[in-house]
């Protein structure tokens, strides 16, 4: 895995809360929010993805993450928002590599009525031109269908995290 930081004599500042779900989900607009805060730090990235991306995690290392919240040493909440984190195919990395290394986070799981988020993925494919402008939306739900769908399992992605979590530092939310 991982090495441990070589930050000698200096305070490693580590996030202490992360906000997960499924993308549309609000993650983005959340993390703005609460970031206006005076005691509230979120990273820039708001999404490292660097628990979920094997690259990230194996070559950049943990000094490259802790580094992202440096500037946010005298807040009171410190923490970033990777929707990845979330994603079931990689949830059985993703959670014991967060945990190893942030034992005490919470985690702030944040939902949204799945038709609703797949409707918002389909306008956004249409405006980027990532899919034909007469795509319908049936169409792209047909089409993009086992990640749409596997991605609004809410109840897989939050007992992942729950079988880890204790309640008390969980908070899902529905953006509905």
């Amino acid at each position: 895995p991982v090495a441990a930081p070589a930050m000698e004599n200096a305070q490693i500042v580590k996030p202490n809360f992360l906000v997960v779900g499924a993308e549309k989900s609000g993650t983005t607009t959340f993390c703005h929010q609460i970031a206006q805060h005076p005691q509230v730090f979120v990273s820039t990235p708001k999404e490292p993805h660097f628990f979920s991306r094997d690259d990230d995690y194996e070559q950049k290392g943990l000094d490259w993450y802790y580094r992202l919240f440096d500037a946010g040493r005298d807040a009171v909440a410190i923490g970033e928002g990777s929707v990845t984190y979330s994603y079931e195919s990689r949830q059985d990395r993703v959670i014991p590599r967060l945990l190893e290394h942030l034992p005490d986070v919470r985690i702030v799981y944040l939902m949204r009525h799945p038709v609703r988020r797949m409707e918002s993925i389909w306008t956004q494919t249409q405006s980027l031109g990532e899919v034909e402008p007469e795509t319908t939306f049936a169409e792209f739900v047909y089409t993009h269908r086992r990640v749409l769908f596997s991605n609004s399992y809410y109840f897989a992605g939050v007992s992942a995290f729950r079988e880890h979590c204790p309640p008390e530092r969980m908070l899902l939310i529905l953006l509905d």
